[in-house]
């Protein structure tokens, strides 16, 4: 393959990558760190906030987390939205670049094979890809690594004035480590050791120093912030047992190496071999970067114990680095198969058994679940799919009750599946508080004035008394119309007051392409007549320029005898009741007629009835008072 084409093998490896984070996006639902990410950038209903309201709201709320990432979420939510799939979309992309970084780092270390090999490495890392789905900043943290490194290394091996364009990166890239996240300055710890003690000593040995200062400057704006956090950090806070040195360590194989440790221990040996027998130098410095960047992260969680399996994504910026060590044993073994005696077509078939046996088994350590079973966060319902069932439908007086178990259990769910809902606009109710004293009340207020229920039932938490007393509540007082939803973690059902609140296939009238009322009904008692209708709007309605006027006509002599008037809402389901009382109407026949009209000139719109009768003026009930 010609040179200057050899970048090429990456393209596929970013596809394969995007092939295996792209369906994750919208999978499931946002967990709680995501949720925060969300809230912190002052997304969707948390918002909108600006960059000083981004800067208050993290360190009054959440120092722990460093500044850069809200920010930058900030800019792109603004951008892109903020659905969950929209948010995950920037992971995905700042991992696809991280691919090609880790492509140039290679490059620079081991040359173009090398190169191919990192960009392997990292686009079939079951580690890497599983956070390229999560709307946090480790992907940032992956990606400045690489280019901290690359820049790094650039320096040093230069013979002549730096360009400005390479200390800027360093610069940034530093920088962008410290705002990503705070646990990044360990890399910058175990940079800042090898620089000091293992670097030569020579004008470009100061020039380092210099950016380093930059670097450091850059982070002063944050330092409120980060020393409010650390504070009020405390271990117990994690919930968890952190693991120890030799866990972090073991941790730290079996994710660099998808799983197959003891072959990654094979090639990392080699790597060191061919470093040192070829006297490779770059290497060397990846090598002694990642021995040092891991020490120094053992011995800061033996202080601070912040490392438990699940929080083994605080290291991610050590991943880039195991990766180019990795590649430089692939590279040793390439080295030492090309001088066996083979020929020329054998050699190039053996040259690719490791490469291909790599990909095999990334492929399927991605696909095997259990592989990221200790990354897992709690399961998350995909929510989203709520709005996508019911939109459309959604009508003004609807309420969401989500079953969460007795209201303790997996409270973050409610934060995202507020966030997940927000665009229906929908008051929501948590169906814990109907049985609770303290809520009850308010509780069963909210039910009573609702005419239609969209229940959501997380399928992650077993079902309780408080699943099946709300469903006798509701099967008191409403109709069950229909499943919505039923999946192995979620499910929807949607119950009416009356059946005429569930949208029916076909429709009494429709009112050119504007409103269509899907069912009308009427009861009457010695004094009372209650008729119930359900109305569905167009989205180009315009409702908010018409009214219903809904009459009960004596049908011989057209006398209009009760007689009401709504305007419709901005929804796209109307489901009205009106109640006459104290009603004494003589004997006789009657009609429920309805008028679609303009409120502001009375003007009416024609209707067409399933019996292809036309009008402005139509029966849709019959009413006989007498004995």
């Amino acid at each position: 393959m010609r040179r200057d084409r050899y970048w090429l093998w990456v393209v596929p490896l970013m596809l394969i990558m995007s092939a295996l984070v792209v369906p994750r996006l919208g999978y499931d639902g946002l967990w709680l760190d995501e949720w925060y990410s969300v809230r912190n950038s002052g997304g969707a209903l948390y918002g909108p906030l600006g960059v000083w309201g981004i800067v208050q709201r993290v360190v009054e709320t959440d120092s722990t987390q460093a500044l850069g990432y809200p920010l930058m979420l900030g800019a792109w939510g603004w951008f892109a939205g903020w659905t969950a799939f929209a948010g995950r979309v920037s992971s995905w992309l700042v991992g696809v670049l991280t691919v090609a970084m880790g492509y140039r780092l290679g490059h620079l270390v081991l040359g173009k094979r090398g190169g191919v090999y990192t960009a392997l490495l990292l686009a079939l890392g079951a580690f890497f890809v599983y956070f390229s789905h999560e709307l946090r900043a480790y992907m940032l943290m992956a990606f400045f690594c690489c280019a901290l490194v690359w820049a790094y290394i650039r320096l040093l091996q230069e013979h002549k004035a730096q360009t400005g364009w390479i200390q800027a990166i360093f610069v940034v890239s530093g920088a962008g480590l410290l705002w990503a996240h705070y646990y990044s300055a360990i890399l910058l710890i175990g940079l800042g050791i090898y620089h000091v003690v293992f670097a030569e000593k020579n004008r470009r040995w100061w020039q380092v120093i210099g950016l380093a200062m930059l670097v450091g400057i850059s982070f002063l704006p944050q330092v409120p912030g980060f020393l409010q956090g650390f504070q009020t950090y405390e271990p117990s806070d994690l919930g968890a047992v952190p693991l120890t040195s030799v866990e972090v360590l073991q941790s730290l194989i079996y994710y660099a190496g998808n799983g197959w440790g003891l072959f990654a221990i094979i090639l990392l040996s080699m790597g060191m071999w061919y470093a040192f027998a070829q006297k490779q130098l770059a290497l060397r410095v990846i090598i002694a970067l990642s021995v040092l960047t891991i020490a120094v992260l053992v011995i800061a969680n033996v202080a601070l114990e912040i490392l438990e399996p699940r929080r083994m994504r605080y290291a991610v910026f050590i991943l880039p680095l195991c990766c180019v060590w990795i590649a430089g044993g692939m590279v040793a073994l390439d080295s030492w198969l090309e001088r066996l005696p083979i020929r020329n077509n054998l050699a190039r078939i053996v040259l690719l058994i490791v490469p291909c046996l790599w990909l095999a088994n990334g492929l399927r350590a991605n696909v095997d679940t259990t592989f990221t079973d200790s990354l897992e966060a709690e399961p998350i319902p995909p929510f989203r799919e709520i709005v996508t069932a019911i939109e459309g439908q959604v009508g003004a007086s609807d309420l969401l009750a989500l079953y969460n178990g007795d209201g303790g259990d997996a409270f973050y769910i409610r934060n995202t599946f507020e966030l997940a809902t927000y665009e229906l606009s929908l008051p929501y109710l948590i169906t814990s508080n109907v049985f609770a004293d303290e809520t009850r009340d308010w509780a069963l207020e909210i039910v009573a004035d609702t005419d239609r229920v969209w229940y959501v039932v997380n399928r992650t938490i077993p079902r309780n008394e408080i699943h099946t007393d709300f469903v006798a509540l509701l099967d008191a007082d409403f109709v069950l119309c229909r499943t919505v939803v039923d999946e192995d973690n979620i499910a929807v059902t949607l119950w009416v007051r009356d059946v005429v609140f569930c949208l029916q296939e076909e429709a009494i009238i429709h009112y050119e392409s504007r409103f269509t009322l899907a069912g009308s009904v009427v009861e009457q008692s010695a004094s009372t007549i209650e008729i119930r209708q359900g109305w569905q709007i167009a989205p180009n309605a315009n409702p908010q320029d018409y009214s219903l006027g809904v009459y009960v006509v004596n049908a011989t002599t057209e006398e209009i005898v009760l007689q009401a008037d709504d305007g419709f809402p901005i929804a796209d389901f109307f489901a009205v009741t009106h109640t006459f009382e104290d009603v004494l109407l003589p004997n006789g026949d009657y009609e429920v007629r309805v008028v679609v009209y303009r409120w502001e000139d009375g003007v009416r719109l024609e209707g067409l009835v399933q019996t292809g009768e036309v009008g402005d003026y139509l029966g849709v009930n019959r009413l006989d008072v007498g004995d």
